[in-house]
C-alpha cells in the first residue's frame, strides 16, 4: 500500500504532464463521486440517520461533501 505522500506525488507527477496547474482543476472537484453519493443517500434514508445539524468535514478538500449535506439542510 501507497504512503499518501507517495500517492500525492504521483498524482503531481501526472498533472504535470498533462498541463494541470492546480490540483483543484484536476479532475471534477466540485463533483461527489456517484459512488460515495449513492453510499450516502442510503445512509440518510435510515430511520436513525440525522435529517439537519451542524457537520464538519475533515479534509474536504474543495469540500464536494459538505456542499451536497448543505443542500439538505445540514
Amino acid at each position: 500500500m501507497k504512503k499518501s505522500y507517495e500517492a500525492h506525488e504521483n498524482e503531481y507527477g501526472r498533472m504535470e504532464s498533462a498541463g494541470i496547474k492546480s490540483w483543484f482543476s484536476r479532475n471534477r472537484p466540485w463533483a461527489i463521486d456517484p459512488y460515495d453519493e449513492h453510499f450516502l443517500e442510503d445512509v440518510f434514508a435510515q430511520p436513525w440517520a440525522p435529517q439537519n445539524g451542524r457537520v464538519i468535514e475533515l479534509g474536504c478538500g474543495t469540500g464536494p461533501l459538505t456542499r451536497w449535506l448543505a443542500k439538505r439542510g445540514f
